[in-house]
């Protein structure tokens, strides 16, 4: 994909609200990714449905960084 391309491609999901996450993977993590992808679904999209789908009904951890009292 020519730089032009890129970051036409780039703008455009950032005007969906997305943003960029880079992340190093092990080879064969990448394969089993791979082989979970569905027909014409890239990469990207596979890895976010996972995501959400282990994040859904989930709530952040509480912050530890407050003080607590003793009491």
């Amino acid at each position: 994909m020519s730089h032009s391309k890129k970051a036409n491609h780039r703008e455009r999901l950032r005007a969906k609200g997305l943003r960029p996450v880079e992340v190093w993977l092990p080879t064969p993590m990448i394969e089993r990714i791979d082989a979970l992808k569905l027909e014409g679904e890239g990469r990207d999209t596979t890895i976010a449905k996972l995501i959400a789908g282990t994040l859904e009904g989930r709530t952040p951890p509480e912050n530890t960084n407050q003080l607590q009292l003793a009491l």
